[in-house]
């Protein structure tokens, strides 16, 4: 482009200023109040919910788990994007779910939208969307419990590799922004708390030399 520039064929060069591409912080988590009034409004999801938060996969890799891959305690997923295989030891309240439900299994699947069958994907998309939104969330999607899972995992001081094994992400970079914003999360607490504590001993100073005076004026 240069070079057609300095001929003359062009009068401008635009690979000088390329167009940024759009980028954007990606499925936003799931708040705690967005979770419990959720809950609230879709118990039936509840079996769904506790699945996504339990083992961080994604939609597709969560209605293709089957009782098979359940032993009671641990779940393994093949993860249809990657093909990686994930082992997840099950969290008491996902496990006591689980239990609960196996006595009821209907299906090979653990997810079924009616009795025997399993969810296509599209239509396990559409049913949790319309369930999001008539519970009066907004701003929020299924996917964004992936995150919730990660985000979690990292505030309870999980290590990227430790999220990875449970998330099946193939890379650091995609958990490292959980691990940073939980570490924000504990560094900023720890700097106010540090604020605060430093307040305290000048107010606890200046209540001792206040006192001193006192005494010495009388």
């Amino acid at each position: 482009m240069s070079h057609a520039v300095e001929i003359g064929m062009r009068t401008d060069n635009p690979a000088l200023r390329p167009k940024r591409l759009k980028t954007g912080p990606g499925y936003r988590a799931w708040t705690r109040d967005e979770i419990q009034t959720f809950l609230r409004a879709k118990p039936q999801f509840r079996l769904p919910l506790l699945l996504a938060l339990g083992t961080g996969q994604r939609g597709i890799d969560q209605i293709a788990m089957t009782w098979d891959a359940f032993d009671g305690d641990v779940i393994e997923v093949v993860q249809e994007k990657t093909g990686a295989k994930v082992w997840i030891p099950c969290h008491p309240e996902l496990k006591a779910a689980l239990d609960r439900e196996l006595t009821l299994r209907t299906a090979r699947t653990i997810l079924t939208p009616t009795a025997g069958k399993a969810w296509e994907l599209s239509s396990f998309q559409t049913a949790v969307s319309k369930a999001i939104r008539s519970a009066g969330l907004r701003g929020i999607v299924w996917h964004g419990l992936r995150a919730t899972a990660a985000s979690w995992l990292a505030e309870m001081g999980c290590t990227e590799r430790e999220i990875m094994s449970i998330t099946g992400h193939t890379s650091a970079a995609s958990v490292s922004v959980y691990v940073r914003h939980a570490e924000q999360k504990t560094r900023a607490v720890n700097a106010i708390a540090k604020l605060a504590g430093r307040a305290l001993d000048e107010k606890r100073q200046e209540r001792g030399v206040t006192s001193a005076l006192e005494k010495g004026e009388s």
